[in-house]
């Protein structure tokens, strides 16, 4: 437990030590693409649309800005934070029990 939660807070602070890439261009453009992401502590992977020319993310509306792309889901429980400089997606889902946090490592 203590693991996970010193990788979350190591992604949500930048990456764990990354700046992302030295000429500071972003790892993942705004172009339309497929990235794919990896959760990092299970393993398991999941494909990502994004388009910045038409605002959408997974098929959702989303904000595209110099560094971050935010979403929701359908029913708006769960929030996407997608870090273009660093790759790093953070999934949060809250609930009446206190919710969770997912970290995955993206890729274009």
């Amino acid at each position: 437990m203590f693991a996970q939660a010193a990788l979350v807070l190591c992604l949500a602070a930048g990456g764990c030590g990354q700046d992302g890439p030295a000429s500071g261009k972003a790892v993942i453009s705004a172009a339309p693409t497929l990235i794919r992401c990896v959760n990092t502590v299970s393993g398991a992977g999941w494909t990502l649309a994004l388009d910045g020319a038409r605002g959408v993310a997974d098929g959702r509306p989303a904000r595209f800005g110099p560094r971050w792309v935010n979403w929701n889901d359908a029913a708006g429980s769960s929030t996407f934070a997608l870090d273009r400089n660093s790759g790093a997606l953070t999934v949060t889902r809250g609930s009446s029990t206190g919710g969770w946090v997912a970290t995955f490592a993206c890729r274009a």
